[in-house]
């Protein structure tokens, strides 16, 4: 089995090839760094605008809501049957709370 080593010794300049093939090799790596970097940041733009947007779209939909502060809900209703008054229930057993 063969064994490569990539030696870089001190005072020792690399031939035309060496110096090609590592232009090539960081040119390539600066590429990819590139657009990487444009899909990371077109991701986080898009995100960001998602965000913005739905947090208008609840701060719209709050100053539209009537603010009343008062806790309560007003409404119509109808009774649409009177169910007379149940005699009281028999007590219950020993160690069980009554029922409604």
């Amino acid at each position: 089995m063969a064994r490569f080593r990539i030696v870089f010794a001190p005072g020792r300049r690399m031939g035309w090839l060496q110096r090609v093939a590592a232009f090539a090799v960081l040119a390539g790596v600066a590429v990819l760094a590139f657009f990487f970097l444009t899909v990371v940041l077109v991701v986080g733009a898009a995100l960001a605008l998602v965000l913005i947007a739905r947090l208008w779209w609840l701060k719209r939909k709050l100053r539209r809501a009537p603010a009343t502060g008062t806790g309560t809900y007003e409404g119509e209703y109808v009774v649409i049957e009177h169910v007379e008054e149940r005699p009281p229930r028999a007590d219950p057993p020993p160690g069980r709370p009554p029922l409604p």
